[in-house]
């Protein structure tokens, strides 16, 4: 899916500050990140990474909104959407790129990117794997963690 500028990404797990993928995709691109959540949304342990179905009413997930300089964000879409699994609206993509309204730090409502799992796929996730807290930085337990967390740094969530 191709996404207007100017909106930013929201990540939620290791692609946040911190982790392996940040550093091979983000490190040097961003210009802004803010904590954010995402409300409707709940997470799964995959293979080393979290998954995200949406929406999910009663849940949420706990992320980062990454504001990329616009003339960077074709390069860093085309890199996300490769990581990912996505490769064009309609085939079958690991992830979805979709438009969501996440609540920043301060509390304000933010339209944003993020890439989730597809619907017709959502009934698949083994229910044995959901993350309650909806914090890849918690769950994942790494050395991170606590900067990772907007709940760390205060932030209005829910």
């Amino acid at each position: 899916m191709i996404f207007p500028a100017p909106l930013p990404f929201f990540v939620y797990g290791t692609l946040r500050r911190g982790f392996d993928n940040y550093t091979w995709f983000l490190a040097d691109e961003t210009i802004n990140e803010v904590p954010a959540v995402l409300d409707s949304a709940q997470m799964y342990e995959g293979p080393g990474y979290p998954n995200v179905v949406y929406p999910s009413p009663g849940h949420q997930v706990v992320g980062t909104l990454m504001y990329i300089a616009h003339h960077r964000r074709e390069h860093v879409q085309a890199s996300l959407d490769r990581l990912g699994g996505f490769t064009g609206v309609g085939l079958k993509n690991h992830l979805e790129g979709v438009t969501v309204e996440v609540t920043g730090a301060l509390g304000d409502v933010v339209p944003a990117h993020t890439y989730v799992i597809p619907a017709e796929r959502a009934h698949t996730i083994a229910e044995v794997n959901r993350i309650p807290a909806g914090d890849w930085a918690l769950h994942d337990g790494g050395a991170n963690a606590q900067a990772n967390s907007p709940r760390k740094l205060g932030a209005r969530i829910g």
